[in-house]
């Protein structure tokens, strides 16, 4: 970022894209492997689009077919509606039969059921954990559900 003062006003030019305002996932060698816009848009590590996941918690393949949905309360769903897992509000991740498949740290870490650390997650806060739920369940070789 680049910062010009003229004539008493401070203007600020981006240098960035976009994606400085949303999530940036690395995987434990710190190389980048997704990210989560602001908007919801989920890309890959050379910022092809491969999904969406939508405030109202509608989660869409990259055609925006619906694959599943995220609650407000964690329940996470299949496209069927099914429940195939869940996040708790204290980062914890389940599957279907509630055991703990991975771990969402306070400081984005994202840990395996082992409690190593998998990824990293830049730009994170607490606020955006059903949104790295969904990720994980969805587009990320994490966890596994099927």
């Amino acid at each position: 970022m680049k910062i010009l003062i003229m004539t008493g006003a401070l203007i600020l030019l981006s240098t960035s894209l976009s994606v400085a305002d949303g999530l940036t996932i690395k995987n434990s060698s710190y190389a980048t492997i997704a990210y989560i816009n602001d908007d919801g848009t989920v890309k890959d590590s050379s910022y092809r689009t491969i999904g969406y996941i939508e405030d109202d918690g509608d989660v869409k393949d990259d055609s925006y077919r619906t694959i599943g949905y995220i609650e407000d309360d964690g329940d996470v769903k299949d496209d069927s509606y099914r429940t195939i897992g869940h996040v708790e509000d204290d980062g914890d991740v389940k599957n279907s039969s509630y055991q703990t498949v991975a771990y969402i740290e306070d400081d984005g870490d994202i840990k395996n059921s082992s409690y190593q650390t998998v990824a990293y997650i830049d730009g994170y806060a607490t606020t955006n954990r059903l949104q790295v739920g969904a990720y994980l369940f969805f587009f990320s070789h994490f966890i596994g559900w099927q």
